[in-house]
């Protein structure tokens, strides 16, 4: 548990200087009202908002996501469940805000991207791409 915490403040600090330098925009997923199958999955709730949390859905892996806001800055998380590990992974930061992780899979927000697009990654609940940019 150490470690995932450690990792997530990391990301969120790094996070944290890239909100600076961003717009104060919010994806639109947050535009929709919040319900029970929004909630962050326990142990998942440190440093950010987890009451602004929203679930955006699988991909074809299994793997789960979902968006929320950061509980002391202007920025936005992406946090990916592992389906092999059942591990958390996110990242932080103002648009455009990516993850990847040790497999090489990447995670983009829809409204911003970056790297990804629909021609070569999965479009997980209109809100984030998911995919590998090779």
């Amino acid at each position: 548990m150490r470690r995932i915490s450690a990792f997530l403040l990391a990301l969120l600090v790094v996070g944290a200087a890239l909100v600076g330098c961003s717009p104060a925009t919010s994806p639109a997923i947050f535009d929709r009202d919040r319900t029970a199958e929004d909630e962050l999955p326990a142990g998942l709730t440190a440093e950010v908002n987890a009451d602004t949390s929203r679930y955006v859905g699988e991909d074809s892996a299994g793997n789960r996501f979902w968006v929320v806001q950061t509980a002391e800055l202007n920025g936005t998380c992406i946090i990916l469940v592992d389906v092999d590990t059942d591990a958390p992974w996110s990242g932080c930061g103002g648009p455009p805000i990516a993850l990847t992780i040790e497999s090489g899979l990447r995670v983009e927000l829809a409204d911003y991207p970056d790297q990804l697009s629909e021609s070569n990654a999965e479009l997980i609940g209109d809100t984030l791409l998911v995919g590998s940019p090779r």
